[in-house]
């Protein structure tokens, strides 16, 4: 078992994060520390990846199941610029803008 620091290091090291899921990904965790590490993502456009990726920026999704397009999005992924895969999942991910959002639904709902 990796403790938490080792796990980031490795998906900092790591060319690229494969996350070719076969089922409606709720979330993506793998897929939101990996960017969060630097380390672009290939994946399935399936559930909850395309909010995850932000596509071209930090990562690139294929068809579901369709092997070569993932193939070609590992690939075009070794191009990407690997400080605007971290600071994407920054923005978008992190957690002062998740509370943003809370806060902005909450205050909506209050309404």
């Amino acid at each position: 078992s990796l403790r938490r620091e080792e796990l980031r290091l490795l998906m900092a090291q790591s060319a690229v994060t494969i996350c070719a899921v076969r089922w409606e990904e709720p979330f993506g965790m793998v897929a939101a520390e990996a960017q969060m590490a630097g380390c672009p993502v290939a994946g399935y456009r399936r559930g909850a990846m395309p909010e995850v990726v932000e596509d071209g920026v930090s990562g690139f999704l294929a068809a579901p199941d369709d092997i070569d397009a993932l193939t070609d999005a590992i690939r075009r992924c070794m191009g990407l610029d690997r400080v605007a895969v971290r600071s994407s999942a920054q923005r978008r991910l992190g957690l002062d803008p998740a509370l943003d959002r809370y806060e902005a639904a909450l205050d909506q709902a209050a309404q």
